[in-house]
């Protein structure tokens, strides 16, 4: 029972009330939203967001020792992060700072800060292997356009120098080669293949009265001269009697290491070329290795063929053609090249 001395709440005060407490909230509430999404911008911007330039398939190497602002400022010369403080404060404050893993990291893609600071901490290098098939008889000058473009570390110059002293012992294979591997890792591993592969045929090599720098050098020769193997140890019975009755060998394949010519580009003037490595002019074999021969035309070349034949040529199908007499060899060049 209300008594006439209490007061009636007024409906209108009640709701007017209730009105400016939902407004309240309500601008509490934007206003939440609104610093949400300025922290979340500036969170983005700054820890989320790529530079602009972000370099494509760049590759950044971290040293043993390097510090935290040493990485940061490294970083963000090669636009990697767009502030060097932001990838500091980043280790810093996770307490990441001396917990960096030296290495190579190659970021194909542009990443933020955040993803940054992640993935030197925990040495997510990204590093793929890069798949190299190197064809059998292939010149060391002509691996080059192999490595030149997907190495980071390759140096032609440096790779030129030192396969030159290799050459015919770069085992022509498929290779899974990481991108951050060194001139010198890489010969070391084609030349590392090769001793792996011959050491096989060691014994061979013994019984058959040759050394090893003859039989490679031969071999790498057989190798430009002849596809099939059938003819490799034909082609290598032919070029052995050759050298052991004094004849000079006569081939040109020699031309391609030497003058980059092929059989049907050669001319009068290149087979009188003053070269140790033109057979048509010096007996016997050249200084070194004019390719890099695979295991079959190594194989040939310890093991040859014997045959009636002296002679032999290749039509522009690849065919070979033998031939015991010089006249039978002349006529063999106007049926199969002229």
């Amino acid at each position: 029972m209300i008594t006439s001395n209490q007061e009636i709440p007024n409906d209108k005060e009640g709701e007017s009330t209730l009105f400016t407490l939902k407004e309240t909230l309500s601008k509490k509430h934007v206003f939440i939203i609104i610093a949400l999404a300025i922290i979340f911008l500036f969170s983005y911007y700054f820890f989320l967001n790529p530079p602009r330039n972000f370099p494509k398939d760049k590759m950044m190497r971290i040293q043993n020792g390097d510090t935290a602002r040493a990485v940061a400022e490294s970083f963000g010369k090669e636009k990697i992060v767009r502030y060097p403080i932001v990838l500091i404060n980043i280790l810093l404050l996770s307490g990441q700072g001396k917990n960096i893993i030296a290495g190579d990291y190659f970021f194909s893609e542009p990443i933020g800060a955040f993803k940054v600071a992640q993935r030197i901490v925990t040495g997510e290098f990204d590093l793929t292997p890069i798949r190299v098939t190197i064809p059998e008889g292939m010149a060391s000058f002509e691996m080059v356009k192999l490595f030149d473009n997907n190495f980071y570390y390759f140096d032609e110059k440096k790779f030129l120098k030192l396969a030159e002293e290799k050459e015919g012992y770069l085992f022509p294979d498929t290779y899974f080669i990481f991108p951050n591997a060194t001139t010198e890792e890489i010969v070391g591993q084609l030349g590392g293949t090769f001793n792996a592969k011959v050491s096989k045929y060691e014994q061979k090599i013994k019984t058959s009265g040759k050394n090893i720098k003859d039989i490679i050098i031969m071999a790498s020769i057989i190798e430009r001269e002849a596809k099939k193997p059938e003819d490799k140890n034909l082609v290598s019975g032919i070029l052995w009697k050759r050298f052991y009755i004094k004849m000079p060998l006569q081939v040109d394949a020699p031309f391609a290491y030497i003058s980059n010519k092929n059989t049907y580009e050669l001319t009068e003037d290149d087979l009188r070329q003053d070269s140790p490595y033109n057979t048509y002019r010096y007996l016997g074999l050249p200084p070194g290795p004019i390719s890099n021969p695979g295991i079959e035309s190594i194989l040939a070349a310890i093991s040859p063929k014997q045959s009636q034949y002296l002679y032999y040529l290749s039509d522009r199908s690849g065919n070979m053609h033998y031939a015991v007499t010089f006249e039978e060899h002349k006529r063999n060049k106007t049926l199969y090249i002229y």
